[in-house]
């Protein structure tokens, strides 16, 4: 005989033998618990009172006679298994199960939800009597599934998958994202009718069982770096062209007859002292050392970028007024992305050809312009996550390997003005305009999540404004030093970033990339000095701050120059 008490029933057995039990308990003492575990099918011939949790795994729990009650307490947990079968419940023969309550089924659920409907699956099968009928709580562990009941003559578990459910969730789990298309690009995503990998990754996602797994996943599949590589395109270049700018400077200050002012007040010896023939042909070079940090802006991912590398020279002076030289760059770019696009990486190696020139007009007045065109070769290294069918995270690269161009040039209008003696101030105002060409490549790497990729150009089109001060020239112990110091405030006045689009293989619609969120407002500020030990050689140091809306940048410079 079977008795009950207020503790556990547990059966254990092998699948394939069926248990049967005979059972009458005292009805003044239910299970607390009743757990079928293992692989057990069990049978209970006769009576017995449950007021609390039956435990199915997923075996079939069979009644075959007797008058069962479940107490108010009662709950039901099931496994519904990758196969689709749902531990369950047959009531049968001459058996009847009196039900007073049940508050709670449990479903662990183990099977997929590649699909978009309801499914019902037999949770009780037989005689069950109810007065107040049966309204539980249905819950389980898949979260993008509505669970619930129905059935007359028998309890159907419902697992009902409804796309603008699973939409709310997932937007809920990237609230915490400011990027304004990502919410788009979710749209994008969920699309029934995407294909091949897109389909697969949409069915990869709904393994994410958490919200920070599937947010993270999310920030890595709908959002894109491209954006903050075309700027720093854009900025190396800019940084190149500031190199030049600045040499052409240096020329004209050595060369010019206003510079014949600023002997100092110890009777130091002028620039224009020097025979032009001395300083006006040479070649040069610059090691650079950029370091770059641009914070998130307009839901745009920030990036922590380096740069190193080089800028070599060759320049004359064609007449007594006009200067003309080129130049070749070498650079090397380190991105390290941040925010959402943390671990994601990009190399760029650049090549630069510049062509330059100022010309010396009347009172004062010069101009003095370059071109530059710099080729790029363009490195990334991009996290995507791969769940498996226990929800477990896993990262896989994707990995692109493409080329860019970017081109422009400036052009800048000054006054030489000697405000004392032995200072001299030069302000100066221009523009500047840089574009990078067309890109389109394709990652590889990852299992389905590799995408193509197609960017349109960026350009951008500046104001700049600003003044150098010449200060005096100093002897010491024969060496001839320089000082000089700057401030501009570079101002976008036109240009577009580029709309980049990209998309998985199947994808019916491409996602997109925000609007330019860059700063239009560049505050640069610097010291330079330059000492010439004699007329042959020149050496000189530099430095350069760059401040905007959440962005700053390090510029530190030396020159070296052979005077033919």
């Amino acid at each position: 005989m079977l008795r009950g008490d207020t503790g556990t029933l547990q059966f254990v057995n092998t699948k394939g033998i069926l248990v049967t039990l005979k059972g009458n308990p005292n009805p003044d003492n239910a299970l607390a618990a009743l757990q079928v575990s293992g692989s057990a099918d069990v049978a209970i011939d006769g009576s017995v009172n449950i007021n609390g949790e039956i435990n199915l795994g997923a075996n079939v729990l069979g009644f075959t006679d007797g008058i069962s009650t479940w107490g108010n307490d009662t709950t039901i947990s099931t496994t519904l298994t990758s196969d689709e079968v749902m531990g369950n419940i047959v009531i049968s023969g001459a058996a009847e199960v009196k039900i007073a309550g049940l508050k709670t089924i449990k479903v662990q659920d183990n099977a997929s939800i590649d699909f978009i409907g309801t499914k019902t699956y037999t949770l009780i099968q037989g005689d069950i009597s109810a007065d107040n009928g049966i309204d539980p709580n249905v819950v389980g562990t898949n979260r993008y599934v509505i669970y619930g009941l129905s059935g007359n003559t028998e309890a159907l578990v419902t697992r009902t998958i409804d796309i603008n459910n699973i939409e709310n969730i997932l937007n809920n789990d990237i609230s915490g994202n400011g990027n304004p298309v990502i919410r788009h690009n979710l749209v994008t995503f969920l699309n029934p009718n995407n294909t091949g990998n897109a389909e697969q990754a949409y069915n990869n996602i709904l393994l994410a069982q958490n919200t920070n797994d599937a947010a993270t996943s999310f920030a890595a599949t709908l959002t894109d770096t491209s954006t903050s590589v075309n700027n720093i395109n854009i900025n190396v270049a800019k940084e190149e062209q500031g190199l030049i700018g600045y040499r052409l400077d240096e020329l004209r200050y050595l060369c010019t007859p206003e510079s014949d002012k600023m002997a100092s007040s110890e009777g130091g010896v002028a620039a224009g002292d020097e025979p032009i023939d001395n300083v006006a042909y040479g070649v040069w070079f610059k090691p650079l050392y950029v370091d770059t940090h641009q914070s998130e802006k307009g839901g745009v991912a920030g990036y922590k970028a380096k740069t190193v590398g080089t800028v070599i020279g060759l320049d004359t002076l064609a007449n007594d007024n006009l200067m003309i030289g080129a130049a070749i760059g070498l650079a090397k770019t380190d991105v390290k992305h941040q925010n959402y696009k943390r671990g994601d990486k990009t190399t760029i190696d650049s090549l630069s050809f510049s062509l330059y020139g100022a010309q010396q007009l009347v009172a004062n007045f010069f101009v003095h312009g370059n071109a530059i065109l710099s080729v790029n070769q363009v490195k990334n290294r991009s996290q995507r996550y791969v769940f498996d069918k226990n929800g477990n995270r896993s990262t896989q690269i994707a990995s692109a390997n493409y080329s860019n161009m970017t081109f422009g040039g400036n052009f800048m209008v000054g006054y030489d003005a000697s405000l004392m003696d032995g200072l001299l101030v030069t302000p100066m105002a221009g523009l500047s305009y840089l574009k990078s060409s067309d890109e389109s490549y394709k990652e590889s790497g990852t299992t389905f999540a590799n995408r193509q990729v197609y960017s349109k150009f960026s350009d951008r089109t500046d104001f700049i404004g600003g003044a150098k001060l010449m200060g005096y020239t100093i002897n010491l112990a024969d060496l001839i030093v320089y000082p000089e110091a700057h401030a501009f405030v570079i101002q976008k006045i036109g240009g577009r970033l580029s709309k980049t689009q990209y998309q998985l293989e199947g994808q019916v619609n491409p996602y997109i990339t925000p609007s330019d969120k860059t700063a239009r407002t560049t505050y640069n500020l610097g010291l330079s000095g330059t000492i010439r030990p004699d007329t042959k050689m020149e050496y000189g140091i530099g430095y350069d701050l760059n401040i905007a809306k959440k962005f700053i940048s390090h510029q530190g410079t030396v020159k070296v120059r052979l005077n033919f």
